[in-house]
């Protein structure tokens, strides 16, 4: 059954109806998926609720469906994870937000750090790159059956991360100088009820590592430095591996 993101506003839960209006989805449902009126698709409208729906009206401008059913996305994740992931160069960066949203986090955020390749200029680029890579989360949610879309934010720098630290109640740091504790160690040492963890903040280091100041800064700030294993993982997987193992230690990825 193909699958779209709608609006809440496009919703009419007292009539059931549902409107398709994005341009791009209704070129893609009427030309390249050839929908046709009867046929049954799901609609999701990115508060976590999906909608069966078949397909009443196509027209240039709408497509108009009948809301068949509806009940609450079962693959979002019940804890809320934010990458801050050191600015890579932009391809490193896109299969990053595209496999992380796959994953389940909610938001992805850029950090410009001492020794990022990459430098961002607040300019207009910033605002076709800050849009394309939206949209490269919007299509991994789609493809991944999200209930929700990430945002990806605009990027900061290691001062403001450090200020927002306290906004999380958990925050990891995977660092290739620590020898002491995994992520499993450190979230046994934080957790005292299975509700106690909501927000997480994973901070990754760009291609060329975390300078010492900056590892420093961050944990003086409340971050948890952890290690990831004995091997160095590259920037585009160590943001991957951390999610990964940091949802798999708090049951969100299955069990052994």
């Amino acid at each position: 059954m193909h699958r779209f993101f709608i609006n809440k506003i496009n919703l009419d839960e007292t009539q059931k109806k549902a409107k398709i209006t994005d341009k791009n989805d209704i070129k893609h449902a009427s030309k390249a998926l050839r929908i046709e009126i009867g046929e049954k698709i799901e609609l999701c409208d990115q508060d976590g609720v999906e909608h069966i729906c078949e397909v009443e009206h196509i027209e240039s401008e709408f497509i108009e469906c009948g809301v068949i059913k509806s009940a609450m996305n079962t693959r979002e994740s019940n804890i809320e994870i934010t990458l801050f992931q050191g600015l890579p160069k932009a391809d490193k960066l896109e299969m990053i937000i595209q496999k992380t949203t796959e994953l389940g986090v909610v938001s992805i955020t850029p950090v410009q750090m001492k020794r990022c390749v990459a430098k961002w200029k607040d300019d207009k680029s910033a605002v076709k790159k800050l849009e394309r890579w939206n949209k490269i989360a919007f299509e991994a949610a789609k493809q991944s059956k999200r209930g929700r879309i990430p945002t990806v934010d605009n990027p900061l720098n290691v001062k403001q991360l450090q200020n927002i630290i306290s906004e999380y109640d958990l925050v990891v740091l995977p660092y290739e100088n620590e020898s002491a504790q995994g992520i499993g160690e450190v979230v046994s040492s934080v957790i005292q009820a299975p509700n106690d963890i909501k927000r997480i903040g994973i901070i990754i280091g760009p291609e060329g590592g975390f300078a010492e100041e900056e590892v420093e800064l961050l944990t003086d700030a409340g971050a948890k430095s952890v290690k990831l294993g004995p091997r160095i993982l590259r920037t585009e997987t160590a943001g991957v591996v951390t999610v990964a193992l940091m949802q798999f230690s708090l049951g969100d990825l299955g069990s052994l």
